[in-house]
């Protein structure tokens, strides 16, 4: 829309306000300089870029569908932001309260205010300056100008609409300072599990329930660490990942493969455990998550919200979902392919549950010297299995068709608890690998850096096993991620090892 068409619509927007008879008006608005309903909606739509609907008929006595007016009643009314006063008069000529001026843009925006009525919202925030009243025309477009200007704000943590500009600062810096530092250690332990929910008619078969449970007491747990440090005046990292498979309740557990990681000087070394080492030049820098370590940082999060914690301040937000999809995209591909024995695997399917993972972030923060430190981080994780994939565990035929009976539902939940330090710890090259101009030695006796921390195994974000009564058998322990998917290719490039290797029954 030309700025020439949108003054023109605006214009006659507040023409056909002017010119409606006061019998029309609920609430007649004697001053000049008083907001009205139809001239808020008009504004804002304007302001958020969305073009009225002049479409349809009016039904409404006060709106004539032959005025510019009409394309934001109607498009407001589309979009749910503003109730009609009732069937024959939409009530273009209210007085605008601050309350309904902020129900519309709270309305619009799907705003989560974690229970903060909009007004209230708005008040802390500093876009409004009283909560009572009617508001003026001026105010009305300062109101829209601020709200303008504060989601630009939040444009990287989209949907952050509670962090006051403090709090978005110390968010924003701490991931900046992760992201920047020069010597970090990093330990991670994720546990991947199955989670099943039976279909109400077989409920009852404790058998069924019984082979169920036990297949979401098998585990597969990942213990990570990633240090990062410098060699020779360039920038370093150590990565190192041990997966363990094992059963809730069993004492014996299975250590199933061990994959490092070194990225120096843009070049990245793999080795798969076997003793082998492959390089990937030109790689670039390895972030945690380009090796499963699920650490996600600057631009990943939206609907970001915060709150204190014991000597500490705390922000859950949730991955964005393209963040989701790509980092999760190897995993699902890995997983179909074993748990449906098969090398070739739909991209649409892998696409289709890529885009409904949900995942959760909660971010520690501190303040260290002054400067606020991400300290820790936890990521849980909901994959949802769609039916048809349900069906193909079972195999074929009668089989397959009665675990689609059965299985109402299947989930992959992956839980992930990561600590993070801030020394300067020399990086030690792991053994059989040497790169010019990164020496061994590490002067001080402390051995090969990527495995002095990772603590035990055994440290997962859950433990037990429970049934609802109800057939939603949940396990705080099952499968994850395998070893059948879990090499890396020739030129040693890091990618998310992927794979599930137990399957529903």
């Amino acid at each position: 829309m030309s700025k020439t068409t949108k003054k023109f619509y605006s214009s006659l927007a507040l023409a056909a306000v002017v010119a409606m008879p006061m019998a029309a008006m609920a609430e007649p608005v004697s001053a000049q300089t008083a907001l009205t309903k139809g001239q808020f909606l008009s504004m804002f739509l304007e302001s958020v870029n969305i073009k009225p609907d002049l479409s349809g008929k009016s039904t409404f006595q006060d709106v004539s569908s032959k005025t510019a007016l009409w394309g934001y009643v109607h498009k407001s009314l589309e979009l749910g932001l503003a109730p009609p006063d009732n069937k024959t008069r939409f009530g273009v000529s209210d007085a605008v309260s601050a309350a309904f001026a902020t129900s519309v843009v709270a309305k619009y925006y799907h705003m989560d205010l974690a229970g903060q009525p909009p007004l209230t919202w708005a008040v802390k925030q500093g876009l409004m300056a009283s909560n009572t009243g009617n508001l003026t025309l001026a105010e009305g477009k300062q109101f829209i100008a601020k709200l303008k200007a504060f989601a630009s704000s939040i444009a990287s943590i989209p949907g952050s609409w509670t962090l006051s500009s403090t709090k978005r600062k110390e968010f924003s810096s701490a991931l900046a300072n992760y992201d920047n530092a020069l010597y970090s250690q990093t330990t991670c332990v994720e546990t991947d599990r199955l989670q099943f929910q039976i279909a109400p008619k077989w409920r009852s078969d404790a058998s069924l329930v019984s082979a169920l449970q036990s297949e979401a007491n098998q585990y597969e747990r990942y213990t990570s660490t990633y240090d990062v440090g410098t060699a020779n005046g360039q920038s370093a990292a150590i990565a190192q990942s041990t997966l363990v498979e094992g059963e809730q309740g069993s004492n014996s557990a299975k250590t199933d493969g061990t994959w490092t990681y070194v990225n120096y000087h843009d070049d990245v070394y793999f080795n798969d455990g076997s003793g082998t080492w492959s390089k990937q030049s030109n790689f670039g820098w390895m972030a945690p998550e380009n090796v499963q370590i699920p650490v996600f940082t600057t631009g990943a999060l939206q609907d970001v919200k915060y709150q204190k914690g014991v000597g500490e301040d705390v922000f859950t937000g949730q991955l964005k979902s393209q963040v989701a999809e790509d980092y999760y995209a190897p995993f699902i591909q890995g997983f179909l392919s074993t748990a449906l024995n098969t090398s070739t695997v739909s991209q649409s399917l892998v696409h289709q549950i890529g885009e409904q993972v949900v995942a959760s972030v909660t971010l520690h923060i501190s303040l260290q010297n002054g400067n606020p430190v991400l300290t820790a981080e936890d990521v849980h994780t909901l994959m949802r299995l769609p039916k048809s994939v349900i069906g193909r565990l079972g195999g074929t035929g009668a089989s397959a068709k009665r675990v689609s009976e059965v299985i109402q539902s299947m989930d992959v939940v992956m839980s992930a608890h990561a600590t993070i330090a801030y020394q300067n710890i020399p990086l030690v090259l792991p053994s059989g690998l040497s790169i010019p101009g990164w020496s061994n030695s590490a002067g001080n006796g402390t051995g090969n850096s990527t495995s002095s921390s990772g603590n035990s195994t055994t440290n997962s974000t859950g433990n037990g096993v429970s049934g609802t009564g109800t057939g939603n058998i949940t396990a705080t322990n099952a499968t994850g991620t395998s070893t059948a998917n879990g090499t890396s290719p020739s030129d040693g490039q890091p990618e998310n090892v992927s794979g599930i290797s137990n399957s529903a029954p």
